[in-house]
């Protein structure tokens, strides 16, 4: 018995060698396929939003549930579609002023924009850093409704506003995306207004 199973595989040796590669390749084949569909899982198709000037635009992912919406004195300014969440990305921009610099500028908005809230909260103090190789200062808050992320970009002889308001009570979490949405930001080179 033994030699007729050895007598098997001698003469049939190309066919079961040619049997197991495609057994391997098919399996590799699936696994890879697997990878690949567990790997985009979780990936969400995007739209990419221009500013009224087309100086800038950035890229939000669509689960994000926002779109643009028109509102005078802002550069682009972006809502929630759905009307009960207050989730908004507003950006303006404010010329450089040779009597102040950026962080006197800052510390006044700031300022400011705390004061229109009554119960304001969890004020942060003012950080400088970079967004996408641009200086940037930035500040944070909290609100009954809303945490609120300001960040002040000096780009194109120009301060761009980034105003984040995101909904505490939104089932999209806006405020875990704003490094992923300011790192999609562009700038074109023409600064025309």
């Amino acid at each position: 018995m033994f030699f007729q199973i050895k007598m098997f595989f001698s003469i049939h040796k190309k066919l079961i060698f040619i049997i197991l590669l495609s057994i391997i390749t098919v399996a590799l084949i699936i696994v890879a396929g697997l990878v690949i569909a567990f790997r985009n899982k979780g990936s969400y198709k995007t739209t990419k939003y221009i500013s009224v000037n087309k100086d800038f635009s950035i890229t939000l992912q669509d689960n994000l549930e926002m779109d643009l919406s028109n509102k005078s004195g802002y550069k682009l300014y972006i809502t929630s579609i759905d009307k009960n969440v207050k989730n908004i990305i507003a950006v303006s921009t404010t010329d450089l002023n040779p009597l102040y610099t950026m962080e006197e500028l800052v510390n006044a908005d700031k300022t400011n924009y705390v004061s229109e809230f009554e119960n304001s909260s969890n004020v942060s103090e003012t950080f400088i850093t970079t967004v996408k190789g641009k200086s940037c200062y930035n500040y944070s808050f909290d609100t009954d409704s809303s945490y609120i992320e300001v960040y002040w970009i000096n780009a194109n002889n120009t301060y761009y506003v980034f105003d984040f308001a995101c909904d505490k009570k939104s089932p999209v979490n806006l405020k875990t995306n704003i490094t992923n949405i300011l790192n999609t930001l562009e700038f074109t080179s023409d600064s025309s207004k």
